[in-house]
């Protein structure tokens, strides 16, 4: 509405608003610091103990490193290893309503 009272921009226009999405990625520490307690997935450059991907729940954002549960276990992933890392949708499309409501709770 702003655009449109000040006129800033004249004729048609198509305003696009674009966000990280659901499955944002983990580029800096500040990022991960806001993941902590969230779901992540991070794959590392080479194997760590024997495995290349991590999914589960970040448990802590330290200043090289950072924690990971996976099933039951903890892993100590160096950010400097990661070849990449995102968030993991919480939502669950599959759902009904009800479900994603009484999920929500």
């Amino acid at each position: 509405d702003v655009l449109d009272v000040e006129d800033m921009v004249e004729g048609e226009y198509t305003l696009e608003v674009s966000s990280p999405g659901l499955d944002r990625p983990l580029v800096k520490q500040e990022h991960f610091e806001q993941a902590q307690g969230k779901d992540v997935f991070i794959r590392m450059q080479g194997l760590h103990l024997g495995r290349r991907k991590f999914r589960g729940s970040l448990l802590e954002a330290r200043n090289d490193t950072v924690l990971v549960e996976v099933d039951g276990e903890s892993y100590e992933l160096l950010y400097s290893e990661m070849q990449r890392a995102n968030l993991v949708s919480e939502i669950d499309f599959g759902a009904t309503p009800t479900e994603r409501k009484q999920s929500a709770k």
